[in-house]
């Protein structure tokens, strides 16, 4: 792993671990009948929410696309990052260069 990626990591690391954490107190809270579950399910998509929200933040200022026709490297914005197709180490997009919609491999910034 290489020390940009780092941050990252240890964001989307976090955030499964508060999504479990999450899902467990509700596991154990639901059948015992505990009253506030409700707050409990609001916070577990808060988390959900927020938590993914910040991982494509980090996601977006740790990588650039390459276009393999113009070899021009892409910055995604925000929208692009929540809702573009992707594979694994690619994504499509549209070159903001020549602009080609292909699928674009990711690289450290």
């Amino acid at each position: 792993m290489n020390k940009k990626e780092l941050p990252l990591f240890i964001a989307t690391l976090s955030y499964l671990i508060l999504l479990v954490l999450c899902l467990l107190m509700l596991f154990i809270c639901i059948p015992l009948k505990v009253t506030g579950v409700e707050y409990l399910v609001i916070i577990f998509m808060a988390v959900l929410i927020i938590g993914y929200l910040v991982v494509a933040l980090i996601r977006m200022n740790t990588f650039v696309y390459e276009c393999s026709h113009c070899k021009e490297k892409n910055k995604m914005n925000y929208l692009e990052v929540l809702f573009s197709k992707r594979g694994n180490n690619t994504r499509k997009l549209k070159c903001k260069n020549c602009g080609r919609i292909e699928y674009m491999e990711r690289h450290l910034k």
